[in-house]
């Protein structure tokens, strides 16, 4: 854990925040090679720069280990 109590994770896989719903007007461009359109697209996609930030898989593995060494003591 770190100092403010959490485990800092790099977040990979992230989404553009929710704006609203999508325009009716179409983007465009073609968005068949990529994981994610326009502005308000909210899918997940591959982050060039990962962040760091709280994942639930890497807490659920950290808990895990931690629970492991305090049964062991």
């Amino acid at each position: 854990m770190n100092a403010e109590g959490y485990w800092p994770t790099p977040l990979c896989a992230v989404s553009n925040p929710y704006i609203g719903d999508s325009s009716v007007i179409v983007a465009e461009g073609d968005f068949s090679q990529t994981r994610v359109g326009d502005a308000s697209d909210t899918s997940p996609y591959i982050a060039e720069n990962p962040v760091l930030g709280i994942s639930l898989g890497s807490f659920i593995q950290n808990m895990s280990a931690l629970m492991q060494v305090v049964e062991g003591a």
